[in-house]
């Protein structure tokens, strides 16, 4: 357990209750008291949460400016990042995880 916790350093609130969960269900084989959350809303918790950590880490002071008036190199850098990471979620979360990234993104760009 002390192992899974320092894992999880970093992780948003939906990651450690994903996780947790997770751990848990690897110790019930009974379907009706296993936890499943949607591809979409696992979706909007993964990749705002990647998203967010991305531009903390941005030093580009032309994406960080964009963030006001969603610019050119705003929108790329936000693109640039999920398109680096998309094959990487599909492989990790299934195909209808894929169908929602764009959505999410575009949500993320508009707020």
């Amino acid at each position: 357990m002390n192992v899974w916790l320092c894992e999880m350093k970093g992780y948003c609130a939906t990651g450690h209750i994903a996780r947790f969960v997770n751990v848990m269900q690897g110790f019930v084989d009974d379907e009706g008291l296993q936890i499943h959350m949607e591809s979409e809303e696992q979706c909007n918790a993964v990749v705002r949460h990647f998203l967010t950590e991305a531009l903390k880490g941005c030093e580009d002071d032309d994406v960080i400016e964009g963030m006001i008036d969603q610019t050119e190199a705003y929108i790329d850098f936000l693109c640039n990042a999920i398109d680096e990471k998309r094959n990487d979620w599909v492989d990790q979360y299934g195909e209808d995880f894929g169908k929602y990234i764009n959505d999410v993104t575009n949500d993320f760009v508009s707020e």
